[in-house]
């Protein structure tokens, strides 16, 4: 089903069942591609662990990507799922700028009394 939103275009809402990331981005580039005539030129990918290695929003080209698949045992759960969506959409919108945010970028800039924890003695 489809919408309209006033101030972004059109609202496109869909239910999908898709077994990969690969598959999924598949769909929401056609389904974007139907709508508009516009180009996709950067794809913004939340990513939960950067380690030491991205303190902050980084570029993802060849080069980071082996680093941020070399992090995934620090975020089993989550940074091999991160990591195989930025592969995905640079296989998809080869063109696109791939931009990883994470979550420990963020964590970084929170005040000390905001992170320790006391504990038990």
């Amino acid at each position: 089903s489809s919408g309209i939103n006033a101030e972004y275009g059109t609202l496109i809402s869909d239910t999908i069942s898709s077994p990969t990331h690969a598959a999924s981005l598949s769909f929401i580039a056609d389904t974007i591609k139907s709508h508009s005539s516009k180009e996709i030129v950067a794809v913004g990918h939340r990513v939960v662990h950067g380690g030491t290695e991205f303190p902050e929003s980084s570029v993802l080209d060849s080069s980071a990507l082996d680093k941020l698949a070399s992090l995934n045992s620090l975020a089993p759960l989550h940074n091999p799922h991160n990591y195989a969506g930025v592969v995905a959409a640079t296989r998809i919108f080869p063109h696109a700028l791939q931009v990883g945010v994470f979550d420990t970028g963020y964590h970084r800039t929170i005040p000390e009394h905001a992170y320790t924890y006391p504990l038990p003695r």
